[in-house]
């Protein structure tokens, strides 16, 4: 049985909670170990919004904005030969991932985690190098803070899109700022322009113009501006992404 039937979304909820965990480590055993290096890929050109050029492993960050942005970090790091889940996610087109070079093979997508995401997504870790939760649940602190524990150790890095997280480690947002191609009422749609910005834990902003565009089938992403520092400010709340 391959990886994508034990992660089928049908077999998945016809489990118990123990058969689901049991199937989900089934897998990760599977998962080779990745090169050890500080972070995980993202596209280039917005790399340089991000500490250290990357995702930093053992992090937990938010994320709040269009759906490219965050389909463009699940596609750079499996394109790299990392791992990535999915969980939840119903209205993500996987087109998208894959236009952007994304490696299907290597994302796990669970549309329906049951009655426990958070557990799932602890599971996860365990051997998954980016797990994206978009699946909205209650977050307690205290369990937020054992998650966080344990994705530090594990040296993951997860995603949580859409609502807010106790604490975290980066917060990063976006929104559509342009289009590329069409005139007054007329023309072709070439690329999308995204204004993507990213707050670390001392407050610290760093923002960047980056665009969207496809050639053959294939779609990338450009900067179309220098990045932009701004001094620390006050965390934002994040909000459903779209």
């Amino acid at each position: 049985m391959s990886a994508r039937d034990r992660l089928d979304p049908e077999r998945l909820a016809a489990m118990s909670k123990a058969e689901r965990v049991a199937a989900l480590r089934d897998v990760i055993d599977r998962v080779p170990a990745a090169a050890r290096t500080p972070v995980l890929a993202v596209p280039p050109a917005l790399g340089p919004i991000f500490p250290g050029g990357g995702l930093a492993k053992g992090s937990t960050v938010t994320y709040a904005g269009t759906s490219a942005v965050l389909l463009g970090l699940l596609a750079a790091v499996t394109a790299d030969g990392a791992w990535a889940a999915l969980v939840g996610g119903g209205r993500r087109g996987l087109l998208a991932f894959h236009e952007m070079g994304g490696a299907l093979e290597r994302l796990a997508v669970i549309r329906d985690p049951g009655r426990d995401p958070l557990g799932v997504v602890a599971a996860l870790t365990d051997g998954i190098d980016l797990v994206v939760l978009d699946h909205r649940v209650d977050i307690p602190p205290a369990r937020a803070r054992t998650l966080a524990g344990r994705v530090r150790s594990q040296g993951a890095v997860l995603v949580i899109a859409g609502q807010d997280w106790p604490h975290p480690d980066l917060r990063i947002r976006s929104h559509l700022a342009g289009a590329h191609g069409l005139g007054a009422g007329r023309g072709r749609l070439k690329g999308l322009e995204v204004e993507v910005a990213a707050q670390d834990r001392t407050g610290r902003v760093r923002e960047i113009t980056a665009v969207l565009d496809g050639v053959g089938g294939r779609t990338g992403w450009t900067a179309a501006e220098e990045p932009r520092g701004a001094a620390a400010q006050p965390p934002v709340t994040d909000q459903r992404t779209g």
